[in-house]
């Protein structure tokens, strides 16, 4: 008799038009792009107030917001009339999910909560959770 090995999975796409909308929380590490000013181009770790530090402007509120109304706000910061920049162009993405977990239950060798880290698969969190037991099925 097989044991069969159970995933929740918890608010993940590797669909960009649905990461664009994942909402922020803290832990999350988002890898900002602000096009054609390296110094401006970094990767922040939320914090858990849901904020982070971000050059030129100081602490950004992005906990409970999307990637895409955070780079609105980031690119709105950054430009006319703060004169930072003349037409800033950001992209964020969220580099690693750690506000979001898949819980995997069942025979595999580490049960419990694997934190996502980026665009994952099924595979991936098996791995991370030991991969299944010679009882799985």
């Amino acid at each position: 008799m097989t044991i069969p090995i159970l995933l929740l999975l918890l608010c993940q796409s590797s669909n960009p038009a649905l990461a664009a909308e994942y909402i922020v929380g803290p832990q999350d590490r988002l890898a900002i792009t602000v096009f054609e000013e390296p110094t401006l181009t970094k990767t922040v770790t939320v914090d858990s107030d849901g904020s982070f530090d971000f050059p030129l402007i100081g602490r950004l509120t992005a906990g409970g917001m999307s990637v895409r109304q955070i780079a609105a706000d980031l690119k709105k910061r950054l430009g006319p009339p703060n004169g930072f920049l003349v037409n800033p162009q950001v992209n964020i993405e969220v580099e690693t999910y750690r506000s979001q977990v898949v819980y995997v239950n069942g025979q595999v060798r580490i049960p419990g909560a694997v934190p996502l880290k980026g665009a994952m698969t099924i595979m991936d969190v098996l791995a991370q959770a030991g991969s299944p037991t010679a009882e799985a099925g």
